[in-house]
């Protein structure tokens, strides 16, 4: 059964992998910039964003983020169970972290949908209803 310890020096091999670049010219990072200016919808290119978009961001990226970390948890449960060799208290072990990281999934898909939908009838709504000064239609001048 490989132990922790071995497999650390892995780990941050991998990680370094991951974590090293190389430098980047002014010019390649202009060309980049501009390429991704042309490809952005215009209601990103707008300086003045609406909370309810800032909002909508925020939580693609932390539900995006909450995504890798559930798929983190089923490579680990299946790492787990792999090295079980047949050892009971490994794999119930393994196939309790499936079984949370998929309840994790139905409750990720459902908050996406809820927050979803709220956030598509904040943005649509408009806001509460105007205000209307002067006499109503139809009325004469006071």
């Amino acid at each position: 059964m490989y132990s922790f310890r071995k497999l650390v020096p892995v780990f941050l091999l991998v990680g370094a992998l991951f974590v090293t670049t190389n430098p980047v010219s002014a010019q390649i990072t202009n060309t980049i910039r501009s390429g991704l200016q042309a490809a952005a919808p215009q209601e990103y290119k707008s300086s003045s964003t609406n909370l309810p978009a800032i909002i909508a961001g925020l939580i693609q990226a932390a539900l995006s983020l909450v995504g890798v970390l559930l798929l983190i948890m089923l490579i680990y449960a299946g790492f787990l169970w792999m090295t079980a060799q047949g050892e009971p208290k490994q794999v119930d072990k393994a196939k309790g972290i499936i079984r949370d990281a998929v309840v994790g999934l139905i409750i990720i898909f459902a908050a996406y949908a809820i927050a979803n939908f709220v956030l598509d009838k904040l943005v649509t709504s408009g806001g509460g209803g105007a205000v209307q000064s002067g006499p109503a239609p139809g009325q004469p001048p006071i």
